[in-house]
C-alpha cells in the first residue's frame, strides 16, 4: 500500500508535490522525511532517465523513479509489491513533466497542487488488475464483456473494442440503480452489480441485437453479479431432467466445472458468456445449484 508520494525537483530537491494516503501514519513524519531526503541527494545523481532504485527503513519501503526534471518517490508499507508499483510511480513522472514545463522553474509550488487529482486518476488504473486466463471468444452480438471485483480490484474482461475498462467501470459505478441498460452512437450497454456481493457485470453489445437479446443479457449480467464467487453443483438427482431439458452435451459441459466457481470459467472457458448463460437456465429450471 502506497503510504506517501513525493515528486522533488531533481536539481534543487525542493519537494514539488507531496500528498499523503488517508490514514497513512506517516503523514507528520517529519524527522521521516528529512533523513529521506538527505539519501535522495546522492540517488539524483546516480539515476539515469527513467531508472528505478529501491531501499527500505524500519518505517517504509521507499521507490524511487526518476526522469529529466523530477523525482517521484513512493513511500509504501512492508507488505508493498516495489514492482507492481514501478509503472504507476514512472507514469505519474512522465505525467508531471508533461504537464508542467520545468527548464525555468521559477520556485512556485503552489500551483502544483492540483495534480493530485492526477495522481487519483493514475492509481485507480493501477489498482485493478486482470486475472490471468486464456483469450475467450464472444457470443454472436456481443463486443465485450467486463466483469469485475470492487474490493479486491480484479478484473476478468474479453473486449472487440479498443476501451478504457477503468474509466468504463467507473462511469457506470456512478449510475443509480442495480441494473441499467444505455446506449450511445455505437453500442448498448448493460450493467449490473449487486447489493450482496462485491461484484459488477457489463455487457458490451452491438446495437443490431434485438431487444429480447439485450433482456437476456440483462438477465446474464444480473445472474454473475449475484452468483459469482458461488461453485456450480449438478446433483445427481437432476441429472436425467437435465439431459431431458438441455441435451447430453451440455449437461457434460456443466459437469466439466462441477465445483468450481463461475469466476474460474470466465477465466478458462472457451466461450464464458456461453457457458455462464447455460448455468443460468440450467438454474432457472432447478437443475443445476450454486452454493
Amino acid at each position: 500500500m502506497i503510504k506517501k508520494i513525493l515528486i522533488i525537483h531533481r536539481v534543487s530537491g525542493v519537494p514539488l508535490l507531496v500528498m499523503d494516503s488517508e490514514g497513512s501514519e506517516l503523514a507528520s513524519s517529519d524527522v521521516l522525511l528529512s533523513g529521506m531526503m538527505k539519501a535522495l541527494e546522492g540517488l539524483a545523481k546516480e539515476l539515469g532517465i527513467g531508472d528505478f532504485s529501491s531501499f527500505e527503513t524500519s518505517d517504509a519501503v521507499f521507490l524511487v523513479a526518476s526522469l529529466r526534471n523530477v523525482l517521484v518517490v513512493l513511500l509504501l508499507d512492508h507488505e508493498g509489491d516495489v514492482e507492481q508499483y514501478k509503472k504507476f510511480a514512472i507514469e505519474v513522472a512522465w505525467s508531471f513533466e508533461a504537464t508542467y514545463r520545468l527548464e525555468n522553474w521559477d520556485g512556485n509550488v503552489d500551483r502544483f497542487s492540483e495534480f493530485k487529482s492526477r495522481i487519483i486518476s493514475i492509481l485507480e488504473r493501477t489498482a485493478w488488475r486482470k486475472m490471468p486466463g486464456k483469450d475467450g471468444e464472444l457470443m454472436e452480438g456481443v463486443e465485450g464483456y467486463v466483469v469485475y471485483d470492487r474490493v479486491s480490484h480484479r478484473l476478468w474482461y474479453e473486449l472487440n473494442v479498443k476501451m478504457d475498462v477503468v474509466a468504463l467501470i467507473n462511469s457506470w459505478e456512478a449510475a443509480l440503480g442495480e441494473l441499467v441498460e444505455a446506449n450511445d452512437e455505437n453500442f448498448t450497454y448493460v450493467f449490473a452489480k449487486s447489493k450482496h456481493t462485491p461484484f459488477g457485470a457489463i455487457c458490451i453489445l452491438n446495437k443490431s441485437l434485438p431487444e429480447r437479446e439485450v433482456k437476456r443479457f440483462s438477465k446474464l449480467s444480473v445472474f454473475i453479479s449475484e452468483n459469482a464467487e458461488k461453485s456450480i453443483l449438478l446433483p445427481e438427482g437432476t441429472l436425467k431432467a437435465a439431459k431431458l431439458l438441455f441435451g447430453e452435451d451440455a449437461v457434460k459441459e456443466a459437469r466439466e466445472y462441477e465445483g468450481k466457481m463461475l469466476l474460474e470459467a470466465l477465466s478458462y472457458h472457451e466461450n464464458p458468456l456461453a457457458f455462464l448463460d447455460l448455468i443460468r437456465r440450467m438454474s432457472v429450471r432447478g437443475v443445476v445449484s450454486l452454493k
